[in-house]
């Protein structure tokens, strides 16, 4: 797990267990205009203590959350974040393996805000990845003058 503290720069927490996911989102993000921080959990505990123990400076924008974790369970993490009246306003974003339909609309209708099936071919999650991030921590202002 790291964290940056750089508290000027809006934040990302990404809870996956998948090292190489890990280091396909830190690409992403180093490769994009974007600037904020990532802070990254392998573990359900991991996010929990984070997310306990978050600093209120730190800009928490979004949390990208993975279902499939060993231990504590991303739906278990999401039921934490939906009891926390500080945590519930974040938009938790899902990716998953999953594609079962039924599952993705409960998820939405418990707080998640996007769900997306985890696209295995490299560019569409490049892609999937990158929308994402501009949709979720692109000022609104910024994001209406892209497309003049």
């Amino acid at each position: 797990m790291s964290f940056q503290r750089d508290f000027s720069r809006k934040s990302m927490l990404f809870v996956d267990d998948n090292k190489t996911i890990q280091k396909i989102i830190k690409d992403i993000v180093n490769g994009s205009q974007l600037e904020f921080n990532v802070i990254e959990a392998l573990t359900g505990e991991d996010a929990i203590e984070i997310l306990q123990n978050i600093e209120s400076k730190c800009k928490l924008k979004i949390i990208l959350l993975d279902l499939n974790l060993p231990a504590m369970s991303g739906q278990e993490i999401l039921e934490k974040i939906q009891q926390d009246q500080n945590l519930k306003e974040i938009p938790v974003i899902v990716l998953t393996s999953s594609e079962d339909q039924d599952e993705l609309n409960e998820l939405k209708k418990q707080g998640v805000r996007e769900c997306y099936a985890k696209p295995f071919d490299f560019h569409v999650f490049n892609a999937l990845v990158e929308g994402i991030l501009t949709k979720w921590l692109v000022p609104s202002e910024e994001a209406s003058h892209e497309g003049l």
